[in-house]
């Protein structure tokens, strides 16, 4: 049994090496990808999910990642990355195995427009 990327992939994988290379490249969108924000004169993650989001600095763009910044997410909407990582399970099929295990599936794609959580006032409980 194998484990196939979760939603997510290693950011040594030549994807995310390609996907970070330009903003005009064609791999880009394989993963989720926005510019930043200005507050106050300062650049910002592009959400609130500050803890999820990485800068990169050859785009200046910042990639989404759910987990550890050496995970970046894929973009799972895109149909090209969906072939894609068939593509890569076939292979593994073909050499056989016969399975595979879908850690974090309920994390595969995410909310159109990553809008901002809501932040939760803790001191209600005290």
């Amino acid at each position: 049994m194998s484990v196939p990327s979760h939603p997510h992939i290693y950011c040594q994988h030549a994807w995310f090496s390609v996907s970070k290379s330009s903003k005009d490249d064609s791999k880009h969108d394989w993963y989720i990808w926005r510019p930043g924000r200005v507050a106050n004169g300062e650049e910002l993650p592009p959400t609130q999910r500050a803890c999820s989001r990485e800068r990169d600095p050859t785009t200046g763009e910042y990639y989404l990642h759910l987990f550890v910044s050496k995970q970046p997410d894929l973009n799972w909407d895109n149909p090209i990355v969906r072939s894609a990582v068939w593509d890569v399970m076939r292979l593994w099929v073909r050499r056989g195995y016969d399975g595979f295990r879908l850690d974090v599936i309920n994390f595969i794609s995410e909310t159109d427009g990553l809008p901002d959580a809501l932040l939760a006032d803790h001191t209600q409980y005290y």
